[in-house]
């Protein structure tokens, strides 16, 4: 018989997915089973920053902290990348700490979360990469656009012009679809 079980971790409450422009709390929540009975003293990192398929770096989302949480709850974003707190975890505990997060990107988007503590001479890690999908605010518009290709000769060029006016859209939730069907006669 073998048990198994994970003396420190981290675990993040996220829904499956948020619209653009949403603000997300975040709640990350650590876990201390060590067997030393101590509490510790823990670093939590939580970072905005991947990398695209080039090596970019890409800020996925801003931190906003809350200024008036009355009616209107005002926000003010705070300009770094990563966040960091020193947190104390008693033994056979756990400690929430919630950060509050706005998507940049329209996309499925990354969240990091780091935590290391020291026990004596033993360190403790677990870091957490989970995926967010960030949709579309609003609704679809759907305009269809029918156009007939006469195909009289080898080489053949045409553009289209899609009558949509995107005044007052965010250029991120612009979303197009082409579908070209037809026969060969």
């Amino acid at each position: 018989e073998l048990v198994v079980s994970q003396e420190f971790f981290v675990e993040l409450n996220l829904p499956y997915s948020i619209k653009f422009g949403e603000i997300l709390q975040l709640e990350v929540i650590i876990f201390n089973f060590i067997q030393n009975g101590k509490a510790l003293n823990v670093d939590l990192t939580v970072d905005s920053i991947a990398f695209d398929a080039n090596s970019n770096k890409i800020k996925q989302f801003e931190f906003l902290k809350l200024v008036d949480v009355s009616v209107s709850c005002k926000t003010a974003i705070i300009p770094e990348d990563t966040q960091k707190q020193a947190v104390k975890v008693d033994h056979r505990t756990g400690v929430r700490r919630k950060f509050y997060i706005r998507a940049l990107i329209n996309k499925k988007m990354k969240i990091t979360v780091d935590v290391s503590a020291q026990d004596g001479t033993k360190n403790h890690r677990d870091i957490v990469v989970r995926s967010i999908i960030v949709e579309n605010e609003g609704v679809a518009y759907f305009s269809p656009l029918i156009k007939e290709f006469k195909l009289n000769s080898d080489k053949y060029n045409d553009s289209i012009s899609f009558p949509f006016n995107a005044q007052g859209v965010n250029n991120q939730s612009i979303e197009f679809t082409a579908v070209v069907t037809g026969d060969m006669m």
